[in-house]
């Protein structure tokens, strides 16, 4: 297990696209790249143009996009993050939409960096906020339990993948 922490992501995936052109170790021998993007909030899409969107997913989810076709490794997040009272909601879930969803996550976060070399991926989100890129968006926001839960998922996933 590599733990690297990227900066420069809205900027152009600077620190990502720098790792995956120079990684630690061959990027054939990774099994999987999770990002963990905006992962502190305790309310999924708190955003209050994701009103509809609330209606409909549980408040407590946690967002997930994984490798296209990679529908073993969503099924294993998702079991894995109900163990710890988090369901996922998965782009997957919302069948034809997710060709709308697909494309506003996948291009660009730092996943795309390792998913353009041949790296399957997990990305995981509580999602967009009022707060996002603004001053408001203070520490003081960000949920621990949320994150500890958000830890140990992804400690089951990285334990448990095949």
């Amino acid at each position: 297990v590599i733990l690297v922490a990227f900066g420069s992501e809205e900027d152009g995936l600077h620190g990502s696209q720098h790792y995956a052109a120079n990684p630690r170790r061959p990027l054939e021998e990774a099994v999987l790249m999770v990002n963990l993007d905006m992962v502190g909030r305790a309310t999924f899409l708190s955003a209050k143009s994701y009103a509809l969107a609330q209606a409909i997913v549980p408040s407590n989810a946690i967002g997930a996009l994984a490798t296209p076709g990679a529908a073993e490794l969503t099924a294993l997040a998702k079991e894995l993050a109900l163990r710890e009272g988090r369901p996922i909601v998965a782009a997957s879930d919302f069948g034809p939409l997710e060709s709308l969803i697909r494309p506003q996550i996948e291009y660009r976060g730092d996943h795309k960096s390792f998913a353009e070399r041949g790296v399957r991926y997990l990305w995981l989100s509580t999602s967009m906020h009022d707060d996002y890129h603004l001053p408001t968006d203070t520490a003081d926001k960000v949920d621990p339990a949320t994150v500890e839960a958000v830890g140990r998922i992804v400690v089951r996933i990285v334990t448990e993948l095949p």
